[in-house]
């Protein structure tokens, strides 16, 4: 597949795997037939984009990124692309945005980020629910198990921590060293 003029930085599939995002440092987002490869449509993003998730019913698609040796770059942002792909922007974080990831629901959203902090999303909204500050360090990742009843982060700090449905801290094990600092989990928990 060729189409995108600069680095392609982060690619996503849809959860039924007929499309697959890519997007990068030409500030284009790109949807793609999988079975063909053949570019379905171009949307300009007006920023580098570094991350993309794809929500679990394939309405949504989350973008976040910006020019990260350009402090003008408005990388705290994240582009929340609907049916329409007119994104709308959420905003919260304060520093650049590394990583988000969608409920099994689609209705919720968790996105991290540099600022030391995870921010969890209502989707219906637009709005951030809870602004989790426990960290010390970037938070790298994040996700949903059980499934929405408990979130958890990643962060640099070397911690996993482990909250409610509503972003109350449960616990925190330190689980990380010398940049191991992302969770993943299967389908299955």
């Amino acid at each position: 597949m060729t189409g995108h003029i600069n680095a392609v930085n982060c690619v996503a599939f849809s959860a039924d795997g007929k499309k697959v995002f890519s997007a990068g440092a030409d500030k284009t987002l790109k949807e793609w037939d999988v079975a063909t490869g053949t570019l379905i449509k171009s949307y300009n993003v007006n920023q580098p984009v570094n991350h993309i998730a794809v929500s679990p019913d394939n309405s949504l698609i989350v973008t976040s990124g910006g020019d990260k040796n350009n402090s003008k770059s408005t990388t705290q942002e994240l582009l929340l692309w609907g049916a329409d792909m007119v994104p709308k922007i959420l905003m919260g974080h304060t520093k650049p945005v590394l990583y988000s990831t969608f409920s099994t629901d689609s209705k919720k959203l968790i996105s991290t980020s540099t600022d030391n902090c995870a921010i969890l999303w209502d989707i219906v909204t637009s709005l951030p629910l809870k602004k989790i500050d426990r960290h010390t360090r970037a938070v790298t990742s994040a996700g949903f198990i059980n499934p929405e009843s408990i979130l958890v982060t990643a962060s640099t700090d070397g911690l996993s921590s482990f909250y409610t449905s509503t972003g109350d801290q449960i616990f925190s094990i330190a689980l990380f060293n010398q940049g191991r600092e992302h969770v993943v989990f299967t389908p299955e928990n």
